[in-house]
């Protein structure tokens, strides 16, 4: 993986959270593998599967809280540039 090396993305946790998403489907597709005749075994199978959806589900959390966390980070600032905003609005007029 040379994602890590290269960098385009200029935030260190939007490089961590690309480098987690690439580990994680890696990992997945490793699972995948298990699904097929080479396990014969229909046990074995059920604890890859229900190791599978635990990867998924750590997976879509992992990037949920991510996108909640940029939408905070969002609201935040603008409720501060508002705020900024009318304090500068209120002091001009005063001028």
């Amino acid at each position: 993986m040379y994602y890590f090396g290269f960098a385009p993305h200029f935030s260190m946790r939007k490089l961590f959270l690309e480098g987690f998403n690439e580990v994680m489907i890696i990992m997945m597709s490793y699972h995948m593998f298990c699904f097929t005749f080479f396990v014969p075994d229909v046990e074995v199978q059920y604890n890859v599967g229900y190791s599978f959806v635990i990867f998924f589900l750590v997976i879509t959390l992992a990037n949920l809280v991510y996108m909640v966390n940029n939408v905070y980070i969002r609201c935040r600032s603008k409720s501060r540039k508002k705020r900024y905003q009318k304090a500068y609005e209120a002091r001009f007029l005063e001028f």
